[in-house]
């Protein structure tokens, strides 16, 4: 009785489930195995030791010091940058007066005859026969009257190049203008 049931239990089984053949899995197969296999990520979230030791109150005293430190900066900066201008306007401005007095000279005077003929003058000359005031910069200093200069060209028929050289004792700066003149009335042109 023993042996009938066990027979039959065996031939159940082999209905159900037919024998397959195993297959060894060789390296090369465990690869294909795992490409198929969507891969697990583990999160292992946890504080970093460094955060927890941080002494924040030191940290906020060194931001409060970074930002004094940058507002110092942009601050000097903005100072510099007017200082920078107003030298720039006050050279400017005596440019255009050396400009103004120059052609209002010309416009009295002989002009240069022949295309490429110029006239010329230093500061000191034209203090001399009292066509300009004392020339300054901005620290009140006496621009340099011998390295300063004026040049007028004819360059066309009625256009002139008429070019100012002033230097002072920090800056310098050379400008060039074109002057037309008609019936000894100089203008400038805009550029």
């Amino acid at each position: 009785m023993y042996e009938e049931k066990e027979l039959k239990y065996k031939k159940r089984k082999k209905e159900k489930a037919p024998k397959e053949k195993r297959k060894i899995d060789t390296p090369k197969r465990q690869k294909e195995k795992n490409k198929n296999k969507p891969k697990q990520v583990k999160i292992n979230f946890q504080i970093p030791t460094i955060l927890t030791k941080i002494n924040y109150k030191l940290l906020l005293f060194k931001l409060l010091i970074l930002l004094i430190a940058m507002m110092i900066i942009i601050f000097t900066i903005s100072r510099l940058k007017k200082h920078h201008e107003q030298q720039n306007n006050i050279l400017n401005n005596n440019i255009t007066t050396i400009t103004n007095t120059a052609l209002n000279y010309f416009e009295n005077n002989t002009l240069p005859q022949n295309i490429g003929d110029s006239t010329s003058f230093i500061l000191e000359e034209m203090k001399n026969l009292n066509l300009i005031d004392d020339i300054k910069d901005e620290e009140n200093k006496f621009c340099n009257y011998l390295n300063s200069y004026i040049i007028f060209t004819k360059i066309a028929s009625n256009e002139y190049r008429l070019k100012i050289h002033l230097s002072c004792p920090k800056k310098e700066k050379t400008k060039e203008e074109q002057i037309i003149c008609n019936n000894k009335e100089c203008s400038r042109t805009k550029e």
